[in-house]
């Protein structure tokens, strides 16, 4: 029989001893501490300010920035100091899509006053606190009774369905900031703005992504090529936000910007005097209805956070510290609890910000320079000699969001056209696309000249195999751009979980070594196998 918080106990032993803490924090003492922290910080706020704007507009104001960036503060605060330090949690586009959706249903947008039959005490803050009280509850079973050993199960498959759809969630969602720079489209000052957004949107997405990509080439020298990948994206973001006001190309062309508050209080009007959104006069109606919805977030938070820590500590990283997921899932139900405190939407383990942030702590080596022999075809010219695992970065950045509530840094923030937010989401979403498997395969099958282990399966199998995946990838896209019916994307994933265990009736066991294999190795979920769960 497992062993009541056996996985929690055996994660602190492995991560917050005295001398594993010690370590964390002296490693930080490395240069690829500083692009790292810049670029995970940006890759953070921008998307985040993107998703305040839309969570904003889909719930009358009750939500705004100041709200996502507390919530991103806290979390990263959290994380660093006392999780998974690489594992980044904040604001994601599945967290938004459940705030405004169960807004939705009990709230009329126009009026912003409960709809009828719910008329009777309903409000919104209160009742989304008890939506998290659930879900932090669920949350802290589930890492109590060890029911994470259920991730020793997870493949690549669900991964990589999971990583296209949020890659494409991000593109859409930059085609929708655009698509709101036409504004009514009723004049031809609409149309006018429209085009000069995208044009800004356009430009900034092409120079990123060369940029980004530039270590795949022999351009220049090994550190100037690491140097201009990592802060391409913090340079793009300031150039591109001054070209608009450069001489009188863009003069007479409007460009939407962020709406800011006051720094440091909430965005709606009707909780301007305090953060607190416990109300104990709430109907106990309200209360007990809350629980199917955090139910439904607990499934997100489970499916979600857990997948994409999987991936942001996947093997060709070579990570050498042990992980920590039980632990870390039983600390995101404290953060989610706090968010539903003070009237935060709640967040998860980012994708793709996670294993951007492992990916800018890799130190990479000159594959040519150094001869190294056994390096991917698509990597040629460096390879992975390992990462910086410390909590400098992940702290540093949520105590950076939390600074970015004051005044004069909401100002700045007011700056960025939301057309340059948009750019960086089609960098984000295209650079994630590109190293997408499912993508991968489809492009092996579109080619003349076959390498690579995928020449090791059957052409057949690997179509049926590709064409399964991206179903998935697009009913799940479909799923959560549909009002309502949204709040059931979680479903799919669970579905594609399960499909995998029926996929050794159609594969070999070399085939699936192949398409579908363990994320990570044994060896780092170590906490979550069910024979090391029966003693502390």
């Amino acid at each position: 029989m497992l062993k009541l918080g056996a996985g929690i106990y055996k994660d602190w032993k492995d991560r917050l001893t005295l001398q594993s803490y010690k370590s964390d924090w002296a490693d930080a003492l490395s240069y690829r501490v500083v692009p790292s922290t810049i670029e995970i910080f940006l890759n953070n706020l921008l998307p985040a300010i993107a998703f305040s704007q839309d969570l904003s507009n889909r719930t009358s104001f009750q939500y705004g920035i100041n709200e996502i960036l507390l919530s991103q503060g806290i979390s990263g605060l959290l994380f660093g100091l006392a999780g998974y330090p690489l594992s980044i949690v904040g604001v994601s586009a599945p967290s938004c899509i459940l705030c405004y959706t169960i807004y939705n249903i009990f709230v009329d947008k126009h009026t912003n006053m409960p709809k009828s039959k719910y008329n009777d005490g309903f409000e919104f803050f209160p009742f989304m606190f008890w939506v998290y009280f659930w879900t932090a509850i669920c949350t802290c079973l589930s890492s109590i009774f060890n029911m994470l050993s259920f991730f020793q199960y997870v493949t690549v498959f669900p991964c990589d369905i999971f990583g296209l759809f949020i890659n494409v969630v991000y593109i859409v969602k930059g085609c929708q900031l655009l698509g709101e720079s036409f504004h009514k489209n009723d004049t031809i000052n609409d149309v006018a703005d429209g085009f000069g957004n995208i044009t800004i949107a356009l430009c900034m997405t092409f120079f990123g992504l060369l940029a980004k990509n530039i270590t795949s080439t022999r351009l220049f020298n090994h550190k100037i090529r690491i140097v201009i990948k990592d802060y391409c994206i913090f340079l793009s973001v300031i150039f591109w936000s001054g070209v608009i006001h450069f001489g009188n190309a863009f003069k007479f062309v409007h460009f939407e910007r962020l709406n800011i508050s006051k720094s440091f209080k909430p965005t709606s009007n009707d909780r301007k005097t305090s953060w607190l959104a416990i109300k104990h006069d709430i109907s106990a109606k309200y209360v007990f209805l809350a629980l199917p919805f955090g139910i439904i977030v607990w499934i997100l938070l489970f499916f979600d956070h857990n997948i994409s820590s999987l991936m942001a500590q996947k093997r060709e990283y070579k990570l050498k510290k042990k992980s920590m997921y039980n632990w870390d899932f039983c600390l995101l139900s404290l953060h989610t609890f706090l968010c539903g405190l003070l009237g935060l939407p709640a967040g998860h383990c980012l994708i793709p910000q996670s294993f951007i942030h492992t990916e800018t702590l890799i130190v990479y080596k000159d594959a040519k320079k150094e001869k190294k022999t056994d390096v991917a075809a698509e990597s040629e010219n460096i390879y992975i000699s390992g990462v910086v695992e410390q909590r400098f970065t992940n702290s540093m950045q949520g105590l950076m969001m939390i600074i970015c509530m004051c005044r004069p840094f909401l100002v700045c923030l007011n700056q960025i056209p939301q057309c340059v937010l948009s750019g960086l989401f089609f960098i984000l979403g295209i650079g994630g696309i590109q190293g997408n498997a499912i993508i991968g395969r489809i492009m092996f099958l579109l080619s003349d000249y076959k390498t690579g282990s995928l020449k090791n399966v059957k052409s057949k199998k690997l179509f049926a195999f590709t064409i399964i995946s991206v179903i998935f990838a697009a009913v799940e896209v479909l799923i959560s751009q549909l009002n309502y019916v949204s709040i059931a994307f979680p479903v799919i994933l669970i579905i594609s979980i399960i499909v995998t265990f029926f996929f050794k009736y159609g594969f070999t066991i070399e085939e699936l070594q192949v398409l579908d294999a363990k994320v990570v190795s044994r060896e780092s979920i170590k906490n979550l196998l069910p024979e090391n769960l029966h003693s502390y």
